[in-house]
Parts: C-alpha cells; sequence; structure tokens
C-alpha cells in the first residue's frame, strides 16, 4: 500500500519518496506506481496552481474594493460643526439647500478659492496648463491630503518637470480658509455646483467673526 503524505513543495509524497520526480525511488518504485503517480502529480500540481490563482485574483479584488471605498466617500453633510458642516467622517462638506444655494462657508471657499488659488488651478478649480484640475484631483485624494498638499507643498508630482506647488501653510489667507475652500472644490468635484459664483447665501454672522479672529482682526 503507498502511503501519500504531501512534501515541503505541497507535492504527494510516498514512502519511496516524492512523487514530483517519478523515479526517485528507483525503477521497481516507478513500475509499481504504473503511471498514478504521474496523473496524480499532474493533478495535485493543477490544483494548487488553481488555488494560488484563486488567491490572488481574491487578494487583488479585496485592495481595490478597499481603494475605492476610499476614493468614493459620502459627501453627504450629517452634521453641523459650529459653522461648517461636515459628512459622517468628520471631514468639511458643503449643504446645498432646495433652492439651490450654498452654505455661507461653502460659498466663502469659492471667493477665497478665486482670491488664491484661481491664479494657477484655473476658474472653478477646473485646471489649467500651470495647475492640475482640482475637481478630479479630489476624487482620488481625502481632506488629510489636501490639507497636507496644501500647507506643506508638493514638487514635480503633477508634472515631472518644473510643477512646483507652493506651501502656503504660513499663510493665513488660505489656510483660514481651508475648510471653506475645500468644501466648495467638493461640491464642484460632486457636480452638485456649477461654474461662476455660487448663489449668495446670508451672511453666517458668527463665520464671519471667526474668520477674522482667525485672520488677527
Amino acid at each position: 500500500m503507498i502511503v501519500v503524505r504531501l512534501d515541503a513543495g505541497g507535492f504527494p509524497e510516498t514512502s519511496q519518496g516524492s512523487l514530483r520526480h517519478a523515479g526517485a525511488g528507483g525503477p521497481a518504485a516507478a513500475r509499481n506506481a504504473n503511471g498514478r503517480a504521474d496523473k496524480r502529480e499532474k493533478r495535485t500540481e493543477e490544483d494548487w496552481r488553481g488555488h494560488m490563482i484563486l488567491r490572488s485574483v481574491t487578494l487583488a479584488a479585496a485592495i481595490l474594493m478597499s481603494a475605492g471605498a476610499s476614493i468614493a466617500a459620502d459627501s453627504t453633510a450629517v452634521e453641523k460643526d459650529g459653522t461648517i458642516w461636515r459628512d459622517a467622517d468628520g471631514n468639511p462638506t458643503y449643504k446645498i439647500g432646495d433652492d439651490g444655494i450654498p452654505d455661507y462657508r461653502t460659498w466663502m471657499g469659492y471667493k477665497r478659492y478665486t482670491g488664491n488659488c484661481m491664479p494657477c488651478h484655473g476658474p472653478d478649480g477646473a485646471g489649467s496648463s500651470f495647475a492640475p484640475d482640482l475637481t478630479a484631483s479630489l476624487k482620488s485624494i481625502d481632506y488629510e491630503k489636501f490639507a497636507e498638499v496644501v500647507s506643506s507643498g508638493q514638487q514635480n508630482v503633477w508634472h515631472p518637470v518644473n510643477s512646483v506647488m507652493p506651501a502656503w501653510g504660513t499663510d493665513l489667507n488660505v489656510m483660514c480658509y481651508l475648510d471653506d475652500i475645500y468644501a466648495y472644490l467638493r461640491g464642484r468635484s460632486d457636480g452638485k455646483l456649477g461654474r461662476g459664483e455660487p448663489k449668495r447665501p446670508e451672511v453666517d454672522k458668527q463665520a464671519k467673526d471667526d474668520a477674522y479672529a482667525c485672520l488677527g482682526f
């Protein structure tokens, strides 16, 4: 009787040796196997390869699903934190009323984007020959990455040569309105805000006072 075990490579092994090489036990062992060892080795190797392929496909699918979940974060406003709306993850987002009027901080984001970011990134965040389309960029980066790039800058990322994003971390005219700018661009990226200035909301005095305090007024 042949006792079947698996060798270190996952192939059947008999008392005469591994069936990876049918001749390992000498001519007699090969004759006793009567060809069954080769068939078993072939079938076992195919099963092993199929198992590894299945594992690889499953892992790749899991990675893609995870990445997709991260990129496709829900922008829905779920709570108002002081004067800024936030999504379920606590990130700044926009809130647009049934009348099409956005919240004050989102509208202010448009104003500050236009004053500070438009010269390079173009009107409405749509990009230019100098800098990328931010409505597209926000589909693949989250708030933390956005804040990191704005505050610290980056070089030769958008274009491999002479692509420089300056660091705005010490410029209060940008940093005091970082959440506003992000909320506005998020609305643009989601297609919820059109091009041009959004409808003007009522002034949020608290938001205005908070911004002035941040600016040192």
